[in-house]
């Protein structure tokens, strides 16, 4: 199941076909990160892939939650240019892979998520 960033405004003009959730920066999941205050574009999107990872890291996002975005159209007012929605999406796919794998008697909040510093997800 395809996770697919979204020009928010077209798509709520054209009431797209899928589950649709804002990841602007009236979200928990928008970027903090602003072009031209922060950089150009690439150098936010890199910046919010670090943060975000930073975030997995110490297990300050949920990922179940973060996993539940796997599958939706995730809305922003970038896409269709590069966007941290982009980011956002292989994050999702990840985790609900992650996730998929973690031994089934084991649930939200019995182990850590114990991240190999090799699995990075966002790479």
């Amino acid at each position: 199941m395809d996770t697919t960033v979204v020009n928010l405004n077209d798509y709520l003009e054209e009431q797209g076909s899928g589950f649709l959730v804002r990841i602007d920066r009236m979200t928990k999941w928008g970027n903090p990160f602003r072009i031209g205050q922060d950089g150009d574009r690439d150098a936010v999107i890199e910046k919010y892939r670090r943060w975000l990872w930073k975030k997995i890291r110490n297990e300050e996002v949920d990922l179940y939650q973060l996993a539940d975005l796997q599958g939706c159209d995730l809305g922003c007012h970038c896409h269709p240019l590069p966007c941290h929605g982009d980011v956002l999406a292989r994050a999702a796919e990840w985790a609900a892979r992650y996730l998929d794998g973690m031994p089934k008697e084991v649930g939200r909040g019995e182990l850590g998520y114990a991240l190999p510093e090799f699995n990075h997800p966002l790479a």
